[in-house]
């Protein structure tokens, strides 16, 4: 706790005056020591203790001795700011796994972030004309930025622990949030793209498919009018507007020079394998890498996108009964080449990759070391990242 003990002195178990506490915060948030999630949570503690509860009916907090500090100040501008670098740095931080990030680190700092926020959530929701907490269409689309951010990480968490009646609210009030955006521009298109998005991928992981093509395609429209065709939005909208389109046999609406229509594809792909339309999944499969492989459209040839093309177009061929198994484990030994040089960003990914070329050996008939030794790497990357 040595490295601490600075820090700690700093955070005074007395009432200060709140110009010196906001100085103190600033001044931990611009050292190294405001990127160190133990020192944050201190913070925060602090801030709560050296702030206290909103005052009802005013819009800013009052000391006995009348020094004064406005809401959004201490909300938005301290608390707020404390609480959402928290949450950055548990989503980037490589050392916690996927599943213990969601259910024990990440979910109470989102809740914590949205409680902070909700006193302002309900001011722009309320009709009432006597609102303590008065903003401006500045302050307005900040908070529903920000509030739409963390709904959708809310539902992501509630979508990987299968509670889908739950990640249903987070999905709603993502999109109504994201909707309410006074400003056009890349914030709300992106904002908006995001929530119907994932909407579309709680369809999907519901089976209800036809739902899941509405807000595909809806998704699809806000972006396609908005970037150029080679923006990393437009992509993924295809490729999720085309997973589901494939499934109705609608192959026109499908524009594939749309460098963001690859990761779009990858989603289609899974929602035609899961219907058993293997012959279109191969067909849209082909067509991406392709299109992927083709030069003009700039995709780097050493890239996630690249490999993921191979490895989609691979698994179909794989599934199929009567499919060309020696395509399919060329595919499968170039997407491994690409991925194992990206190992330790896509470490899901390695894993499939691995378990697919094991299972293309296997259905030829080489049961020899190589395959023996694809099944005994996956199993051990899978152990180490997520526990046996």
């Amino acid at each position: 706790h040595k490295p601490m003990c600075p820090i700690l002195k700093k955070l005074s178990n007395t009432l200060q005056p709140y110009n010196e506490v906001v100085q103190v915060v600033k001044e931990i948030l611009a050292s190294k020591k405001g990127d160190d999630i133990r020192t944050l949570e201190h913070l925060l503690q602090y801030g709560d203790y050296q702030f206290g509860k909103p005052i009802i009916g005013k819009d800013y907090r009052e000391r006995t001795d009348g020094q004064t500090i406005a809401n959004w100040d201490v909300d938005i501008g301290i608390l707020f700011k404390i609480s959402s670098r928290m949450v950055d740095l548990y989503i980037v931080n490589p050392s916690i796994n996927s599943m213990v990030r969601d259910k024990e680190i990440l979910l109470p700092h989102l809740e914590r972030s949205l409680y902070i926020l909700s006193p302002w959530m309900l001011t722009i929701h309320s009709d009432s004309t006597n609102r303590s907490n008065s903003l401006d269409s500045k302050k307005t689309d900040y908070l529903l930025k920000k509030s739409s951010m963390l709904e959708r990480c809310m539902s992501v968490v509630y979508m990987n622990r299968g509670q889908f009646d739950v990640a249903e609210g987070h999905c709603s009030r993502c999109l109504v949030n994201s909707r309410r955006f006074a400003l056009e521009g890349e914030d709300k298109t992106t904002s908006i793209f995001n929530a119907l998005s994932n909407y579309a991928r709680l369809r999907q992981r519901q089976g209800d498919f036809s739902v899941a093509l509405s807000f595909a395609e809806e998704a699809y429209n806000v972006v396609v009018d908005a970037y150029d065709p080679v923006h990393p939005q437009v992509q993924e909208a295809a490729g999720l507007l085309i997973d589901c389109l494939i499934q109705l046999g609608d192959f026109d609406a499908y524009d594939p020079v749309h460098p963001q229509v690859q990761e779009a594809a990858g989603l289609l792909i899974d929602c035609l394998i899961q219907l058993g339309d293997l012959h279109n999944a191969e067909r849209f499969s082909e067509q991406t890498y392709a299109n992927l492989r083709d030069i003009k459209n700039g995709m780097d040839q050493e890239g996630i996108r690249v490999a993921e093309g191979a490895y989609n177009l691979a698994d179909v061929i794989l599934r199929q009964e009567d499919g060309d198994l020696m395509k399919a484990e060329g595919l499968a030994r170039e997407a491994i080449r690409i991925i194992d040089k990206l190992h330790n960003l896509h470490i899901t990914r390695v894993i499939s990759c691995y378990l697919l070329l094991a299972k293309i050996l296997q259905k030829q008939g080489n049961l020899g070391d190589e395959t023996k030794e694809l099944f005994e790497r996956s199993l051990a990357i899978c152990v180490r990242d997520e526990g046996p």
